[in-house]
């Protein structure tokens, strides 16, 4: 019997972790900040801390940086509009169905377009009102979304545009385990097809 009590407690407590959310705050003004959570658990993912330089030969090249990393490190309007249509391609792609388990809970973008001319101004103005609009729709139509509010507003006493957002993602973590092994089954077949084909 107290066996049973021990597996029904471990089993519990199992599921209590499953049950948990993974929480994402992300950010942007001037530049892509995100940081993950789980329980008391927390993790900066952007902008990472430089990392201290040992003394090495200067002949040695500077690694590559990622496609992901490149993404994350872009500044300004532009560097914002990429990350979301990144998102949007993501959330309409082949993890449409891990979003559809995201909560977000506040999503808030308020974008102003400046230039220095007024006409080059408004024609920015609509290129964004098409990017955030397309990009947008895609991404917070496969999410759970509350408290959603995006703004974008041509700006013609000032010459820099400026973008404030600022959201909250929540998933449970079981929803994230089971995409990773439906990821990796799929990723399992491809190879045995590549490999008996």
């Amino acid at each position: 019997m107290t066996a049973l009590y021990i597996v029904g407690g471990i089993a519990a407590f199992i599921a209590f972790l499953l049950a948990c959310p993974v929480t994402l705050r992300a950010a942007f003004r001037d530049e892509f900040s995100a940081r993950a959570g789980y329980l008391f658990f927390h993790y900066t993912i952007a902008p990472r801390p430089p990392r201290k330089k040992e003394a090495k030969p200067q002949k040695e090249e500077k690694p590559e940086k990622s496609k992901l990393r490149l993404l994350l490190e872009q500044k300004g309007l532009s560097g914002f509009l990429s990350i979301l249509q990144e998102a949007a391609k993501i959330a309409s792609g082949m993890a449409k169905r891990l979003f559809s388990h995201f909560s977000v809970n506040p999503f808030r973008l308020d974008i102003a377009v400046a230039g220095d001319d007024a006409a080059r101004t408004a024609v920015t103005y609509g290129h964004v009102c098409g990017i955030v609009g397309t990009a947008s729709s895609l991404l917070l139509g496969n999410v759970k979304c509350k408290n959603c509010k995006i703004r974008v507003t041509p700006d013609f006493l000032n010459t820099k545009s400026r973008v404030q957002f600022e959201a909250e993602i929540r998933v449970r973590l079981f929803f994230l385990l089971a995409a990773g092994l439906f990821a990796l089954f799929r990723s399992i077949r491809l190879i045995r097809r590549v490999k008996t084909g």
